[in-house]
């Protein structure tokens, strides 16, 4: 449950720095604690100083390096008292949504 997609598009050298680009695909049944995959290792880098992530279909995106997961926020603004951002519920299906998220990762 909550495993990505890692699809990997460019990739380059700055100094003795690395770059990966490329995108991921959420599952169908979102973990608590966020999706996996988007580890170091699965990028062909040894370690991830930097991760970008485009936010899409008004979900936001955080990036945990220590788990490579990614975790998905939606706002609740309504009528009533706007609160923070919350995680998105257990098991949900962020496939359609969220099912091409770019990223740039830099690191060595």
């Amino acid at each position: 449950m909550g495993a990505l997609t890692v699809t990997t598009s460019d990739r380059g050298v700055n100094g003795n720095k690395r770059w990966v680009r490329g995108s991921v695909a959420f599952s169908s049944s979102y973990a608590t604690g966020g999706d996996t995959g988007l580890t170091a290792a699965a990028l062909g880098l040894d370690a991830i100083e930097h991760m970008e992530l485009n936010g899409k279909a008004a979900y936001l995106l955080e990036y945990v390096n220590a788990s490579g997961n990614i975790l998905a926020y939606y706002l609740d603004y309504d009528a009533g008292a706007d609160g923070a951002a919350i995680q998105v519920a257990n098991t949900t299906n962020l496939s359609s949504p969220l099912a091409t998220v770019y990223f740039f990762a830099f690191g060595t």
